[in-house]
């Protein structure tokens, strides 16, 4: 199963970009935070058969949710850690858990376009970062928080 070539630079490009983001944002922004290109393309790659793999199980009419693609993304992200952190990090607890903000934020970022994790109340993400780093979870039930997310979005005042 081979994966697009140009999808998946467009997946990584954002990636970075979300990285970068988070980073200038939390004053982590050097040379000590280290992306690997392998990691994060084996993650790609499974997003893909997974993806791939619920269109043939479920033949869906109408294709699948973007909090289902959202689940399956988020849940191999934080599967395949592909950043890593040089020792001036190495002790940061915030800085600890990039892998988990990253591939919880990365489907808000690049599926749903138009939200982002400060749309989104500190208790959320607290139990979501939990769910997705200390509880076993899977991309379906990933992708039904990633619908309650939505909805809470779609609902709530800006």
């Amino acid at each position: 199963m081979e994966i697009d070539k140009k999808l998946l630079r467009l997946w990584i490009n954002d990636y970075f970009r979300l990285v970068e983001k988070l980073s200038s944002r939390n004053k982590w922004k050097d040379s000590q935070i280290i992306i690997s290109g392998v990691a994060l393309e084996k993650a790609f790659r499974e997003v893909k058969i997974d993806f791939e793999f619920m269109l043939e199980r479920r033949k869906p009419v109408n294709g699948i949710s973007e909090s289902k693609l959202a689940g399956i993304i988020a849940f191999r992200l934080s599967r395949f850690h592909p950043i890593h952190l040089g020792e001036k990090y190495a002790e940061k607890a915030d800085v600890l858990e990039i892998n988990n903000i990253v591939a919880f934020a990365f489907p808000l970022f690049f599926v749903f376009k138009k939200y982002s994790l400060t749309n989104l109340p500190d208790d959320m993400k607290r139990e979501f970062l939990y769910i997705l780093s200390r509880r076993h979870t899977n991309q379906e039930s990933l992708g039904h928080a990633y619908s309650v997310m939505l909805r809470y979005l779609t609902i709530s005042p800006k």
